[in-house]
């Protein structure tokens, strides 16, 4: 069976799984992108001839770890860095995958904006016209978080969904809440 390409590369499977189930150590369940949580041996049978690529995760919330690109064109790494990361469109309300999405600075190239993951997220066609032509605009606190302000000045969070196991049981707050009344975010009316 030959599979088909998208981005100069073969098509891939992504599958989430602690290390230690993949070695057979224990047993922990894997997650299958696009269809939800699997069994270990499960994990063990679909990765059993596949070429992996290692993807770190922080345990204690579950995000993709970065690394750094100088180069305006996303490099193909870098490319499935992002679209594994944040598996649809950072877009609020938004949930076409991914894989259908361009890789968009967020900080633009030409105004200073680097080629890492920091700056980089995955939006479709139509959404990075609306940040690139339609005066939306992205906003990233000191503590990473990232917002989508509207022309109107409406403020929505795109953050990425988690992608690995959450180890812990704390909860970050982001910059400007303050508990135990942190703002409800703005129900985005498109």
């Amino acid at each position: 069976m030959v599979l088909g390409r998208r981005r100069g590369r073969a098509a891939t499977v992504h599958v989430a799984v602690p290390v230690g189930a993949y070695l057979g150590q224990d047993d922990l369940p894997g997650h299958l992108d696009g269809y939800g949580p699997v069994t270990a041996g499960t994990v063990r049978r679909i990765t059993a001839d596949a070429t992996l690529r290692r993807l770190l995760t922080d345990p204690s919330d579950g995000r993709l770890l970065e690394y750094g690109r100088t180069s305006y064109t996303p490099p193909a790494d870098l490319t499935a860095h992002v679209i594994a990361r944040d598996r649809t469109c950072r877009f609020p309300t938004c949930h076409r995958p991914a894989t259908e999405a361009e890789i968009d600075h967020k900080i633009p190239y030409a105004e200073g904006g680097t080629t890492d993951p920091a700056n980089t997220w995955a939006l479709h066609d139509g959404h990075h016209r609306a940040k690139t032509w339609h005066t939306f605009t992205i906003a990233t606190d000191d503590h990473g978080d990232t917002w989508w302000i509207t022309p109107a000045g409406h403020r929505y969070p795109a953050e990425p969904e988690i992608v690995g196991p959450v180890m812990s049981t704390s909860v970050r707050v982001p910059a400007g809440v303050c508990a135990p009344y942190p703002p409800v975010p703005e129900t985005p009316p498109f």
